[in-house]
């Protein structure tokens, strides 16, 4: 069963990330940027890009790779 296997994994807390103002995620699929994804197993968007908005103003922004079409 899958919760077993999360029931044997290590814990620890980890702070990644410190004064941030928000997080933001968003799926690619073709040309069109969505900001939910409905988790369907047979498809997969193209790009997920991850944002990090810092008290600062300062912002980091990630894009992943995930359908890997072509």
């Amino acid at each position: 069963q899958a919760s077993d296997v999360y029931k044997r994994q290590p814990y620890a807390d980890r702070v990644i990330a410190e004064d941030l103002d928000s997080v933001g995620l968003r799926f690619l699929t073709g040309t069109s940027w969505q900001l939910d994804w409905p988790g369907q197993s047979d498809t997969l968007p193209d790009l997920v890009e991850l944002t990090f908005v810092f008290g600062e103003g300062d912002e980091l922004r990630q894009l992943f790779l995930v359908g890997g079409a072509g």
